[in-house]
């Protein structure tokens, strides 16, 4: 089986996918830019209204289309509820 290279292998920590935002068991994960990098802590958000709100408190910052992205697959795999 072929290995395969991960676009961003060997990048720094914020341009890590992980390490921004990401959709996994019907919920997005953000990493809080507010308080980074003095503190590494993730907001959850189950719902597209808190993805919203995340953005608007600006969670995202700079990484705002990783938590935007994130956001619209879980609307568009579940519904916006």
């Amino acid at each position: 089986m072929k290995q395969y290279k991960r676009p961003d292998e060997g990048l720094g920590f914020l341009m890590q996918y992980e390490n921004v935002a990401w959709y996994e068991d019907g919920a997005v994960r953000i990493l809080d830019r507010r308080i980074y990098p003095i503190r590494t802590k993730f907001v959850t958000c189950r719902s597209h209204e808190e993805v919203a709100q995340a953005i608007a408190d600006m969670v995202t910052q700079s990484g705002g289309f990783h938590g935007h992205g994130a956001g619209l697959l879980r609307i568009g795999r579940n519904g916006p509820g």
